[in-house]
């Protein structure tokens, strides 16, 4: 929920002077990059925390920055529900209320300049995209303002947001989750992000925790044949089709991520984590029908379990993604949304 793309969310630092935060991300990220770590950051530009008309008040939205400036080209808008009038709404795609004009070349200039303000004078190495094919978006306010779905991926448009990062940072790690809610089936583009991507690979993500998990293959997905290929570096996504991703670091390969199950959890509690409706599954990267099972309750199970899945993923072609905590079998009891809780539940226990 982005406020500002330039300023370091100071609750997060020790320095909560004027300039401290950003003080004090800079000198971390030079201490990281000191000692041969780089650092990459997870950025939101599909959305704000302006949000959309929900809320006490629904028909009225907040108002930060971007909605007073100029909301017609910083948010894709459409018409109210039931009228005909246009541009009273704001459409959504990100299952926050609003979604970002990206195509616009003035909200497009803010993301490139924000992220080379971050490289340059923040110190970060490379960046990920929430939700990134709301940025690979042809359809701006202007196109059409009578066409309703506001909405048109196309990875080869270099006037789309994301081309432009591309274009603006050759050489830099750039991956970003190829899914969204957009209409139309266009909603999961795995193995079709721009060039110059790596992508997040829900495909890596499914096949295997459908393989280890008591409810097996489904759809055909979880066969050895799919079990190897995804081992391999998932050859059938980011192979030689001539955009220049046919190497395997294309691939960002996860079993769980930050806003959902634990590592641990994912082979310890039973049910679904984040019972959302999104297209893609669960948040934390599970399925709608199939998530976490416990092994029986046999905490042997468990644990050889996590460790198999573990090893998989680290040993897979790929670049393995994986949360602080997983390598300790760090567990959060089963709590299946854990994003925004603070409380000794949810921080690191290195005693484990």
């Amino acid at each position: 929920m982005t406020t500002n793309f330039f300023a370091p969310d100071r609750r997060y630092a020790c320095d909560k002077s004027i300039g401290g935060p950003t003080r004090e991300f800079a000198a971390m990220a030079k201490a990281f990059n000191d000692a041969g770590i780089k650092v990459v950051t997870d950025v939101v530009y599909n959305h704000t925390s302006e949000g959309g008309t929900w809320g006490a008040e629904v028909g009225k939205a907040n108002m930060w920055s971007f909605r007073g400036l100029d909301n017609a080209s910083y948010y894709l808008l459409t018409r109210a529900p039931g009228t005909a009038t246009d541009r009273a709404w704001y459409y959504d795609i990100t299952g926050t209320g609003n979604t970002m004009n990206t195509r616009h070349p003035r909200v497009a200039q803010l993301i490139i300049d924000s992220l080379r303000y971050q490289r340059e004078r923040l110190g970060v190495s490379g960046f990920r995209f929430d939700l990134g094919i709301a940025l690979v978006n042809t359809y701006d306010n202007d196109t059409n303002p009578n066409d309703p779905q506001r909405f048109y991926f196309d990875r080869n448009d270099a006037n789309t947001a994301l081309a432009k990062v591309a274009a603006s940072f050759p050489g830099v790690f750039l991956s970003g989750e190829p899914w969204g809610l957009a209409p139309g089936g266009q909603g999961y583009q795995l193995g079709q992000m721009p060039r110059g991507f790596s992508e997040w690979n829900g495909g890596f993500r499914d096949v295997l925790r459908r393989a280890q998990n008591k409810y097996g293959v489904k759809d055909g997905d979880a066969t050895r044949g799919s079990i190897a290929t995804r081992i391999a570096g998932s050859r059938d996504l980011y192979g030689d089709a001539g955009d220049g991703r046919d190497r395997p670091w294309y691939s960002v390969n996860f079993l769980n991520v930050h806003d959902g199950f634990t590592l641990k959890d994912v082979y310890s509690c039973n049910g679904q984590s984040q019972k959302q409706a999104w297209p893609w599954g669960p948040s934390d990267g599970g399925t709608a029908d199939e998530d976490s099972w416990d092994n029986g309750g046999s905490g042997v199970a468990q644990r050889q379990a996590a460790r198999t899945g573990f090893a998989l993923l680290m040993l897979s072609g790929g670049v393995p993604i994986f949360n602080g905590g997983d390598e300790f079998l760090r567990t959060i009891q089963c709590n299946n949304n854990p994003y925004n809780l603070d409380s000794s539940g949810n921080w690191l226990n290195w005693s484990l």
